[in-house]
């Protein structure tokens, strides 16, 4: 089978949320243009053929926010993922073996650690937002915080049951005291609990974000809202509302990492502890305890 052609059959099953789709389709594009790789067969791609588009990637791709040749490596890892997720797709699929996939590796980034908010930094981002042209950003960041949800599976909420043909949608279920996760990254579904601050930002979203949500809106909205509280942080990003969450869960709460998992949807506990940021004060506080 053509590369194109299975990709329009499957992209909506590899991909079920709609806005995650869309930007995997971007990505794919790019791959299937370059050297006629669209109309090839899934079975007639090698090793070769992923280092020459990654080579292209460094060093002729155009990177739109400086308008210069070459891609990041963590941007060029983006675009091998979206690829890497057809060819091994096409494995399950038994169209191709898992011999005849393709080898693609990624660019070796070196790993940073998040951060979380501080009481400060968030109080000066609300009060921002609030007199923004996007006071809508104040709701995102109150419901990302309180919940620990991912920004896909935010968007992905809907006020109306999911159809027959959709079960993408998050649901809210229990008088509107949580919302059902049905297709997450890892592919497990679960509950999310809502405070009262993520039921009343939900609420203020009219219960559908993603209605009140613009790629480009959101993410230039940040970064002047970055230029304010944090100058200079390149480190201070909307994901960091994701490691608040698991932070005062663990610093604030003393919640066991497990249960801040099974919050969060991770499988795996490591993920988890590198959102877990211990606070200083805590930190000097258990040494000082110590009576060896």
């Amino acid at each position: 089978m053509k590369l194109r052609d299975y990709i329009s059959d499957n992209v909506h099953l590899i991909w079920p949320i709609g806005n995650h789709r869309k930007r995997s389709i971007q990505k794919l594009q790019e791959f299937m243009s370059f050297n006629g790789n669209g109309s090839r067969d899934l079975s007639d791609f090698s090793a070769r053929d992923i280092k020459e588009y990654t080579n292209w990637l460094r060093e002729e791709a155009i990177n739109l926010r400086s308008n210069k040749r070459g891609l990041s490596k963590s941007t060029i890892n983006k675009r091998l993922a979206a690829v890497s997720k057809v060819f091994n797709t096409a494995v399950d699929d038994k169209l191709i073996s898992a011999n005849g996939k393709p080898r693609i590796k990624a660019e070796n980034v070196p790993t940073e650690r998040g951060r979380h908010f501080t009481q400060r930094e968030i109080a000066l981002l609300k009060r921002y937002y609030a007199d923004s042209d996007y006071p809508e950003m104040v709701d995102f960041l109150e419901l990302c915080m309180n919940t620990g949800m991912r920004n896909s599976e935010m968007l992905s909420i809907n006020k109306d049951e999911a159809s027959a043909d959709d079960k993408v949608a998050g649901k809210i279920i229990e008088n509107g005291t949580a919302v059902r996760l049905e297709n997450t990254k890892n592919g497990r579904g679960r509950t999310v609990p809502l405070n009262q601050k993520a039921s009343r930002a939900l609420k203020n979203l009219g219960y559908r974000p993603f209605d009140h949500y613009n790629h480009r809106h959101f993410y230039t909205s940040w970064q002047n809202a970055r230029r304010k509280v944090a100058p200079g942080d390149t480190s201070f990003v909307f994901y960091c509302a994701r490691h608040s969450f698991a932070s005062y869960l663990a610093n604030e709460k003393n919640i066991s990492i497990k249960i801040i998992a099974d919050l969060m949807g991770h499988t795996d506990i490591s993920t988890t502890a590198r959102y877990i940021h211990t606070k200083p004060s805590q930190a000097f506080a258990i040494v000082n305890a110590l009576e060896l």
